[in-house]
């Protein structure tokens, strides 16, 4: 009978407690460790892919994203010094791969599950002032195969207005409302002329 081994670990006192850690893989002890901030953040309007992933692209993306590098990240360390973190692959660019790796092998995500990893991907490169040259996979996530098969889903909601400066709502006058100019009563028809 094989021995059951579980790799995830949730709401554990130092992961929750340190402002810089939070749900993420250890691979020096090849656990996933999971906290609050695993759930979506939609609370202000945000339509970074990061604020809108699901617990199961979030969870795809540890897994199946760094989990399968774990030896490299190993490796990494042991070439590390104290002055000079080595990284066989840049940081950012191992988190791009993570998240289309994650994309492309967790079983059962949704299309919006896929489309928010490779927009992951795309957003990470971009903060870091790169582009992401995307493949015929990333292609046909976010726009559909050559067969017309789109991944959009037209959900229309309320619209909500967040101030930047507080989290109060911003209401806004009813077009019909606002005091528009009139027109001249001195207007011609140039064809009258």
């Amino acid at each position: 009978m094989q021995k059951k081994i579980w790799i995830f670990v949730f709401n554990d006192p130092v992961y929750i407690s340190n402002p810089y850690l939070g749900t993420g893989y250890n691979f020096e002890k090849d656990l996933i460790y999971i906290t609050k901030n695993v759930f979506p953040d939609d609370k202000y309007g945000s339509i970074h892919p990061r604020d809108l992933m699901s617990v199961g692209a979030v969870l795809a993306h540890e897994y199946w994203g760094h989990r399968p590098y774990r030896e490299e990240y190993l490796k990494d360390k042991a070439l590390s010094t104290e002055e000079h973190s080595y990284h066989t692959v840049p940081e950012w660019e191992d988190e791009c791969r993570a998240s289309i790796n994650a994309s492309k092998l967790a079983p059962n995500l949704t299309d919006a599950e896929k489309i928010s990893l490779i927009m992951d991907a795309i957003y990470r490169a971009k903060e870091y002032g790169q582009y992401i040259e995307m493949d015929d996979y990333m292609k046909g996530v976010l726009y559909g195969d050559l067969y017309g098969n789109k991944n959009i889903v037209p959900v229309i909601g309320r619209i909500r207005f967040v101030s930047e400066q507080s989290v109060e709502g911003v209401s806004r006058e009813p077009a019909d409302n606002i005091e528009m100019s009139e027109m001249s009563n001195e207007s011609e028809d140039y064809i009258d002329r």
